[in-house]
């Protein structure tokens, strides 16, 4: 009886360090796709919400024409996510 106690103390060492191994590997593989995958995340939420609003999307398109520099159109972007996000968390 002690001989298949140790034998399954001893599997089960092996298993518990071949998780901690295959834990490992897979953290390093997610590292290198974290970014790309946040990127993919963040469109797509963006298309999720241009598809309920798309008024926005009008508005963003007016914007990004009707300005005669590029400069200034980005410089407007930053502020109008924040309106935007603000006006969305204040109508909940």
């Amino acid at each position: 009886m002690n001989a298949s106690i140790a034998a399954a103390v001893r599997k089960r060492q092996v298993l518990v360090v071949r998780a901690a191994v295959q834990r490992t590997e897979l953290a390093a593989f997610a590292s290198r796709w974290h970014e790309s995958i946040a990127v993919a995340d963040g469109a797509f939420r963006l298309g999720k919400r241009l598809r309920r609003h798309p008024a926005l999307l009008a508005v963003g398109i007016a914007l990004l024409l009707g300005v005669r520099r590029r400069r200034r159109a980005f410089l407007w972007s930053g502020p109008l996510i924040v309106l935007w996000e603000l006006y969305r968390s204040l109508s909940r």
